[in-house]
């Protein structure tokens, strides 16, 4: 396993804080900086759905000890995604989830 991951993924997690005014600002706070590899999913893999709204769905995989969860952002490199979903692989090694890219800012 060593070797396979590379270092530097910041992982962010939704917030929401008050704006003072009765109401709340959705935003993202970083969470944490792990090890991971993102990479495409081939056509066959992405859910039909995504690939008729012509969405680009990554795969990212991490160590199983990651703290990582639908609705968090990976970002690396003026790249960010949106985890939409996680598991554990059959080896119980790899956390494995899928991922939308979306536009980093």
């Amino acid at each position: 396993m060593v070797g396979l991951f590379l270092p530097g993924f910041a992982i962010y997690r939704p917030t929401k804080t008050n704006d003072g005014k009765g109401g709340q600002i959705s935003g993202f706070a970083l969470s944490s900086t792990v090890e991971g590899r993102l990479s495409p999913l081939s056509a066959g893999q992405t859910p039909r759905a995504m690939q008729e709204r012509g969405v680009v769905v990554l795969r990212f995989a991490t160590p199983s000890g990651t703290d990582i969860k639908p609705d968090d952002e990976i970002r690396k490199g003026g790249r960010a995604a949106v985890v939409h979903a996680v598991a554990i692989t059959s080896t119980g090694r790899r956390k494995q989830c899928v991922c939308e890219e979306v536009n980093a800012g």
